[in-house]
C-alpha cells in the first residue's frame, strides 16, 4: 500500500505535534513537528534517478543539520547573507547550515553556521498540509563569492511556471535503503499542472494537494525527491537566463521513485510576500 511521506530525516519519533507559535529562539526548551496520522516514512534519503552534480553547480544550496557536528537532515537555499529558506516540516531546535557544500563529508572550505532563530508560516498544520514554509536567521553572516556561495533568485510574479525543472540534493537514491549519497545529487524533470498531479495521485492523497503546492512527475523513468531532500531547492531557468527557486521539497508518495507518482513541493511564487516580510525580521 503507498504511503504519504513527509521527507524529512528523523532517526527516532515520539509523539510528535507541531507548536501554536511558529516562531522559535533556540534559548526555547523544546519544539515539536506533526505529521498526518497516516503510516509516513522517516528514513533518511536523497534523489531518486539523480546523478553526481557539478561541484558547486547549485551556490545557493546548504545542508541543514542538527547539531555542529550532526548529520545533513533537510535541504535548504541562501535567500541572504542571514537567512536560509526551507521546509517547515525542517525547523527545530539545535539547527546548523553547512554552506559551501559539495561532499556532505568534506567541510573543509565550508562555513558552518548555527541558527539564531526561525519562522515558520503560521498556516502551516503539519504533515503534507500546504504552507510547508520557513526562514531560518543565522547567528553569524555568510561569506558570500560571486562563485560557490550565493543567494538564490526569487521569481518575480506568483504565475506558476512549466516546461523542464531540476532538483538537487543529498537524500536517498534508493527508496528502500538508508544510506545518504556522499556527494550533491540533481535531475532534471518536468512540472505538472496542478490537474495533472491531481489525477496522478492515489485517491486517498488528493485531498492533502493545494493551489499553493506544484508537482513534479515522474517520466515513467522511476524520478523523484526522497527523505531527507525536504525543503531542498527546486529550479529553473527564467527568460534572463536567471536560475530561480521554484519550488520546496514537501512531500510525496511512497515509494520514492517507484511510485511513479508525483513529488510535491511548496510553491515559492505563492509565497513571496510571506518570504519578504519574514527575511527582515
Amino acid at each position: 500500500m503507498k504511503t504519504i511521506f513527509i521527507i524529512i530525516t528523523f532517526g527516532l519519533l515520539s509523539t510528535l505535534a507541531y507548536p501554536q507559535n511558529n516562531n522559535h529562539n533556540d534559548d526555547d526548551d523544546e519544539f515539536y513537528i506533526g505529521f498526518p496520522e497516516d503510516d509516513i516514512s522517516i528514513n533518511r534519503g536523497r534523489i531518486i534517478s539523480g546523478k553526481d552534480a557539478e561541484p558547486h553547480s547549485a551556490p545557493y544550496i546548504v545542508s541543514i543539520r542538527e547539531g555542529e557536528n550532526g548529520a545533513h537532515i533537510c535541504g535548504g537555499s541562501i535567500l541572504t547573507k542571514n537567512t536560509i529558506l526551507t521546509a517547515a516540516h525542517c525547523l527545530k531546535s539545535n539547527l546548523y547550515v553547512a554552506v559551501g557544500l559539495h561532499d556532505r563529508r568534506d567541510t573543509t572550505n565550508s562555513q558552518i553556521i548555527k541558527v539564531k532563530n526561525y519562522i515558520g508560516h503560521d498556516n502551516y498544520k503539519g504533515g503534507s498540509s500546504p504552507y510547508d514554509i520557513g526562514v531560518l536567521h543565522l547567528s553569524e553572516p555568510i561569506k558570500l563569492n560571486d562563485n560557490t556561495i550565493k543567494p538564490i533568485d526569487l521569481p518575480i510574479t506568483n504565475e506558476k511556471q512549466t516546461g523542464e525543472v531540476t532538483l538537487y540534493g543529498w537524500g536517498r537514491t534508493i527508496a528502500n535503503s538508508w544510506n545518504l549519497p556522499n556527494i550533491l545529487q540533481v535531475v532534471t524533470t518536468d512540472l505538472l499542472t496542478n490537474e495533472e498531479c491531481l489525477n496522478e495521485l492515489p485517491d486517498k492523497d488528493k485531498k492533502n494537494l493545494h493551489n499553493t503546492m506544484i508537482c513534479t512527475g515522474s517520466r515513467n523513468e522511476h524520478i523523484s525527491s526522497c527523505n531527507a531532500d525536504s525543503g531542498g531547492p527546486l529550479v529553473q531557468k527564467n527568460n534572463d537566463n536567471k536560475t530561480i527557486l521554484v519550488g520546496l521539497v514537501s512531500w510525496g508518495v511512497l515509494p520514492c521513485g517507484k511510485a511513479n507518482k508525483p513529488s510535491v513541493y511548496t510553491h515559492i511564487g505563492s509565497h513571496l510576500d510571506w518570504i519578504k516580510i519574514n527575511t527582515r525580521k
